[in-house]
């Protein structure tokens, strides 16, 4: 039975945007796997995560660049994986196909909202895994125009997946609409993820008080001046919240 095997690294960690498409891509996956006839496997340090159905690999390291060049391609040679999916990177020596999934290449298009290391990092490691990957997915059209004009792939090896909406996001019973552990009473704007200047919240902020509503902001604060900033004009900032309290 072929061994389909997954990148997880993210789950745990915070990893906003990044760790919900590997959560419910999992969890997805997990339902397709009897009638697909294949074995699904997520590496990951928090095997406690990966949902049922999907094959728990523990793998810890302390460093990333150590853990995609040396202990993730052994470890994937150890299971025997037929196939591996990843995010943005792919490990430099791999013994089977890769898929990898890119959601954006703004570390091209806007350099400037990005620090010298990540745009250095990036453009390093996404156009190597864009022109290996035996297929590449990405989230929208636009993206998939980026990396063919940029890299010089294929337009029939980038494949567009549009991002779903999770299930817990889905319609609840009214009783249920307004929970005791809610962010905040009365009417608002929600803006989720990560406090960095190229999520553009302080625009948001400036919409928001324009309406007549305040702006809570949901997500890790990667850019400390920034969140202070958004405290100093009236905005609520709550940092990492759970997907279930959102």
């Amino acid at each position: 039975m072929r061994l389909v095997a997954l990148d997880a690294d993210v789950l745990g960690r915070k990893r906003t945007g990044d760790e919900t498409y590997v959560r419910n891509l999992l969890r997805e996956l997990a339902l397709l796997v009897p009638a697909a006839g294949i074995r699904l496997a997520a590496v990951t340090r928090r095997p406690d995560l990966v949902p049922e159905g999907v094959e728990p690999v523990d793998l810890r390291a302390r460093s990333q660049l150590v853990r995609m060049a040396i202990t993730l391609p052994r470890l994937l040679r150890g299971l025997g994986a037929d196939l591996v999916h990843t995010q943005y990177a792919l490990p430099p020596r791999l013994h089977c196909p890769g898929v990898v999934t890119v959601h954006d290449v703004s570390f091209e298009r806007e350099p400037g909202l990005f620090s010298l290391k990540d745009r250095l990092v990036f453009r390093r490691v996404v156009p190597r895994a864009v022109r290996r990957a035996a297929r590449v997915l990405t989230v929208s059209e636009r993206t998939k125009r980026d990396l063919v004009q940029l890299y010089g792939v294929a337009p029939d090896r980038v494949v567009v997946t549009p991002n779903g909406v999770d299930p817990v996001f889905g319609p609840r019973q009214a009783a249920e609409t307004r929970p005791s552990n809610s962010l905040l009473q009365g009417s608002y704007v929600l803006a989720v993820g990560a406090i960095q200047p190229r999520k553009n919240q302080l625009a948001v902020l400036e919409a928001a008080l324009a309406a007549g509503v305040p702006l809570v902001v949901v997500g890790p604060e990667k850019d400390a001046e920034l969140a202070e900033e958004l405290r100093r004009r009236g905005a609520r900032v709550e940092g990492h919240v759970e997907i279930e309290r959102l």
